[in-house]
Formats: structure tokens, sequence, C-alpha cells
């Protein structure tokens, strides 16, 4: 009998660096004005005697960013604050289970995305199928246990400002990974707020979370706290995990604005793990611990850090600089049955 440890997603540092020109206004249909508006004439050239004039209709370039209009091919179910405050969300998936054609099947595992399925595509969290992107960046890991795995779960609920459920292959913004939907969060920004929400349980389950928004010195400062724990429904299956998530901005002049962002979260959990086809045919034992687990358990730290710079250009247009950097650690160790009577 082997108990295997596999060490996903240990990545000492990955960084990135944008820059980006955004207008101000928004992306606007470009249509020339009306005094310039001309028509183009073509003239089929392979037979020269029996060329004929041929008048194109004008030509539409059109560009903009991901929008929740009425007129867009696509749909979209939105999220604000007063949803994750008002329903005491504990985790970020609760409210996925609200979004017509989405299902989440829960692992089980503590500390470990859930699958989640979109429009009949099974592979979100889990997988490739759904983008997710917080606050513009990538939470999808390119190499992992499955390419594309996304955690929500460091993410704390009372930090978010909306979460927005696109459903469909809405955008290349975000790469490859929204073949079944993007799911793009964005956190509170600028703001006076102060809140506190504490929640009970069967189980011996607490959350404990709290956020803060206002001015500290110079600065536009927003913050939030988490702390979870519980003991499972099932022997061996505690799990706890606590995570941080603060911005500060700080206006260099008028037009010029440096902000400072950072998350931290640390997660461990027991697992009961799998049971046998014996096991779940005997309603009794059905929720026991199998003898032939051993250990089965989840460790993870999450970290981030991101500065931002932003310069505003004129009444329309501003540009936008970015850098950030991901640390983090994750082990998952296991038992399963590699036959009908071999565990490993």
């Amino acid at each position: 009998m082997k108990n295997y440890t596999f060490p996903r997603g240990q990545r000492p540092l990955a960084a990135a660096i944008s820059l980006t020109l955004v207008s101000v206004v928004g992306a606007q249909t470009a249509t020339p004005p009306a005094d310039t508006t001309r028509q183009e004439t073509v003239v089929a050239a392979s037979d020269p005697e029996k060329a004929k004039a041929v008048t194109l209709d004008n030509v539409i370039i059109k560009g903009q960013a991901i929008s929740t209009s009425a007129q867009q091919p696509f749909s979209v179910k939105t999220f604000d604050k007063d949803d994750f405050r008002e329903r005491q969300v504990r985790q970020v998936e609760q409210l996925y289970r609200e979004v017509a054609g989405m299902e989440v099947r829960g692992l089980g595992y503590g500390n470990v995305a859930n699958s989640i399925t979109l429009r009949s595509f099974s592979g979100g969290g889990h997988g490739s199928d759904i983008g997710f992107v917080v606050d513009g960046i990538p939470l999808n890991e390119a190499s992992s246990h499955a390419d594309g795995y996304a955690d929500v779960g460091v993410l704390i609920p009372l930090e978010i400002a909306s979460m927005s459920v696109f459903k469909g292959p809405v955008s290349a913004l975000y790469g490859n990974f929204n073949r079944a939907g993007l799911i793009a969060i964005e956190t509170r920004k600028g703001g006076r707020y102060s809140e506190f929400d504490i929640g009970l349980g069967s189980y011996r389950t607490a959350d404990v979370q709290g956020a803060f928004g206002g001015q500290v010195g110079g600065a536009t400062v927003n913050l939030a706290a988490q702390v979870y724990r519980t003991d499972g429904y099932r022997p061996q299956s505690d799990s706890e995990r606590g995570a941080f998530a603060g911005r500060a901005a700080f206006n260099l002049s008028s037009d010029t604005q440096l902000a400072i962002a950072t998350r931290l979260y640390n997660g461990q959990s027991n697992t009961a793990s799998i049971i046998t086809q014996a096991q779940f045919d005997n309603r009794d034992r059905f929720f026991d611990l199998n003898p032939n687990v051993q250990n089965d358990s989840t460790d993870k730290v999450f970290k981030t850090l991101r500065a931002d710079l932003s310069h505003r250009i004129n009444s329309e247009l501003k540009a936008l600089a970015l850098v950030y950097g991901t640390q983090q650690t994750f082990r998952r160790s296991f038992t399963r049955l590699t036959n009908a009577t071999t565990w490993q």
C-alpha cells in the first residue's frame, strides 16, 4: 500500500508586466463623420471590356471590451457586493448554484477546487473549460493538476465588488480558458465601509469575515480577511483556511495614481477520501472512513503581489501599467483503488 503525494503548482515566482491604453469614455462604434463618409467603387479588371463598377456599402470598424448590454449575443449573470453580504457567502462557489446551466460538483477535498459544469462543459475549475479573471488577472493555472485549474477559494467573499458569469466563448481577451464561459471578478476599490460577518454551523463549523474601506493617511485603503474551519461530516475531514487581501492607492499627482495590492492564503485539510462499492451499498457505513485510506490531506499556500500605475493623458485617454507576481505551494496526498483489491 502506498501513499502518493503530488506537489502541484509549486511555482517559486510567476510574474508579468502589462502596459495598456484605455479610453476613459469606453469603446464606441467607429463611424466616420457624415461629411467625410464616402463610398468606394471597385472595378473588376479581369476583362476590361466587361468590367462593371461595384459600389460597396459603408464599412464600420467596431472594437469594445466585454459588456453586459442586452444587445450582446451571449447571456450573463451578475452578482454585486450586496449579494455576497446578504447571503452570508462562505465561499464564492456558493453563488454559482444560482446560475442557470451551471453546476458545482463538490469533490469532498478541502482546499481543492471543485469541478464546475457550464453549458455542458464539465471541465471548469478543475480543468480548462472556464476562464477566471480577478481584476483582469487570470486565476487559471497554465500548468498544474489540470491545464486551466482555478481555485476561487483564495478569494474572500466580502472583498468582491462584482462577479459576472458570461455563458459562451464570448471573447479572446482572456486566452484559451473560456470555451464554456468566463467568470470575471472585480474586487472593491475605494469607498468608505466597515463590515463584519460571523457564521456558525454544525460539525463545529465557524466562519469569520471582515472588510474595511476608507482613507488611512494619504492612501485609499481596502482590506478584507477571512478565517474558516470545520470538522466535516465524515471522520478525518476537518479543514481550515485563512486569507487576507489588501490594496492601497496613492495619488502621486492629480492625474497619476499608484496602487499596491497583495493576497495571502494558507489552508490545511484532511480528507476521508473515497469509499468502496460495498461501503456505498451499506447505508449504515456510507460516511465511514475506509481503513485503507492513509493520511489523505491537502496543504496550500498562495501569495500574490501587484502594482498598478495609471496616468490620465487627457479627458478621454488613460495609460495603465501593471506588474504582478504569484507564489504558490500546493501539496495533495491521497490513496486510491487501482483495481478491485489493491490500494495505492
